[in-house]
């Protein structure tokens, strides 16, 4: 093949690549409205007003949520020149402002949240803002500033307590019951312990949970009925004092949530509250 074909050739393919390049790309679907992106109207009917939104749904659609009553979760550090609540805390250890929306005026004490995550709700203003315009947008009107807790394993010995309290509030005895804790399996030991004459009692991996809304779920051994018994996420407001998430699932979308509250005595831990949760 000759070198004057050869040139030929690849002339040919690039011009087709060019051409190619040159037509125009769909992009990709952007959302149209708070609502359909994010449930707004229901949100507001939940929160007091306020649309629950992410920091990446702000910086990534700060159109979408222009002037709108808005809540978001970020970490908080205020400053001179510096106010701003950050999608990270590296974001404000490093200074990237971009990963952040600026907080303007408020009728609450930021200090309470200062150099924690928090939950703050305001007035979300579209467009660059803060000192230098460094930030992505601007928290404005800013009424509640409020930290959040971290959350931590479910130690064994409250979790023995909860699953306890929660094998006795079930009533039938047909019922295979799954036990989690932290979404594994509890202890040998503990599981040992909480058995009942009356009742099946087995580990959360021994049972098939479904997220079909049609099926229930089920004990893998002997096909009965089963209901998961989890604990989880431990909240602390003291050594003595703790406050946990109690769940019991026995379909997909048919689930009964508490919050248990727990203090410590001399004998042990003991349950002050069990609320239940929509």
């Amino acid at each position: 093949m000759s070198q004057r074909f050869r040139n030929s050739i690849l002339a040919l393919v690039c011009g087709a690549l060019l051409a190619a390049s040159a037509i125009p790309q769909e992009q990709p679907a952007q959302p149209d409205s708070p609502d359909k992106y994010r449930n707004c109207a229901l949100q507001a009917r939940m929160f007091d007003g306020y649309c629950w939104v992410s920091m990446v749904d702000l910086i990534a659609n700060p159109a979408l949520f222009d002037g709108m009553k808005i809540m978001v979760l970020g970490y908080v550090h205020v400053e001179f020149e510096g106010r701003g609540i950050y999608l990270h805390e590296d974001d404000f250890h490093y200074s990237i402002t971009r990963n952040g929306l600026w907080l303007g005026k408020t009728t609450v004490d930021l200090s309470k949240c200062q150099d924690t995550y928090a939950d703050v709700r305001g007035t979300f203003r579209a467009g660059i803002g803060g000192h230098f315009d460094a930030w992505s947008g601007t928290l404005d009107q800013v009424v509640a500033c409020r930290k959040l807790e971290a959350r931590t394993a479910v130690p064994p010995d409250v979790a023995s307590v909860v699953l306890h309290r929660l094998i006795a509030e079930v009533h039938s005895p047909d019922l295979v019951l799954c036990l989690q804790i932290d979404s594994a399996d509890p202890p040998a030991a503990m599981l040992h312990r909480l058995q009942r004459p009356d009742r099946t009692v087995v580990a959360g991996s021994e049972c098939r949970w479904w997220d079909d809304t049609h099926q229930s779920n089920y004990h893998f051994k002997t096909g009965r009925p089963a209901h998961f018994l989890t604990v989880s996420d431990a909240v602390w407001a003291s050594n003595a004092e703790v406050s946990v998430q109690a769940a019991d699932a026995y379909q997909s979308k048919r689930t009964m949530f508490w919050t248990v509250r727990l203090t410590r005595h001399e004998s042990g831990w003991k349950i002050v509250s069990l609320d239940a949760e929509a």
